[in-house]
């Protein structure tokens, strides 16, 4: 008999194919009280998320251009840059 992972219930303002878990099936999920890490069937719920290269460039990118605009006054209020 196939093991069923959810119990059809599904609110419907969540994704498509989100359901809820069974009552049979919530033993399968756990919890580390000491990392506070979560786990489905004895393996770590990946909860992090990576950004891309391209999303990396852009925060470098941004993070720069508004360190750029906060040092400007000083560099002017020194000279070391012209006004304008």
């Amino acid at each position: 008999m196939e093991d069923k992972l959810h119990s059809g219930v599904r609110d419907e303002q969540w994704p498509k194919d989100v359901y809820s878990i069974s009552f049979d099936d919530l033993g399968k999920l756990g919890v580390n009280y000491k990392t506070k890490k979560l786990y489905w069937d004895g393996k770590a719920v990946k909860t992090t998320i990576q950004l891309g290269a391209s999303e990396r460039t852009i925060a470098i990118v941004g993070i720069a251009l508004v360190f750029a605009q906060a040092l400007h006054p000083w560099l002017v209020s020194y000279g070391i840059v012209p006004a304008g």
